[in-house]
């Protein structure tokens, strides 16, 4: 078994796993971090270099290739509801912290008016 497809099977494996875990998480908390999706980006370029590098008279990687498309469609698919969900929870935070302040702000001013 060449490199090239011992690698482009582990990327499949990789990429079938994160839509996987994406598609689990529909609901709920999200659990899938900054480092995994800089993970995905570096998976990508260098599936990328890869591809560049191969032999395209090669059949044994068609097949790996044919799959790889398919996740990456799937991963097309997908990722717009993983951002909006983040960008949700972004908004959620930011109005969680500046209650926060608020309170702060509250409690402050209180502490200052029994001091007197």
């Amino acid at each position: 078994m060449s490199i090239a497809l011992q690698r482009m099977q582990e990327t499949n494996r990789k990429l079938k796993h994160l839509c996987e875990l994406i598609r689990e998480q529909e609901s709920g908390p999200l659990h899938i971090t900054a480092p995994d999706l800089a993970n995905l980006s570096s998976e990508l370029k260098s599936v990328e270099q890869l591809r560049a590098r191969a032999n395209s008279s090669d059949g044994s990687l068609h097949p790996v290739f044919i799959e790889y498309r398919n996740h990456l469609e799937n991963l097309r698919d997908i990722l717009p509801g993983l951002q909006a969900r983040y960008i949700t929870e972004r908004a959620r935070l930011e109005c969680d912290r500046a209650h926060q302040h608020a309170a702060s702000g509250w409690v402050q001013s209180q502490e200052l008016l029994y001091r007197r």
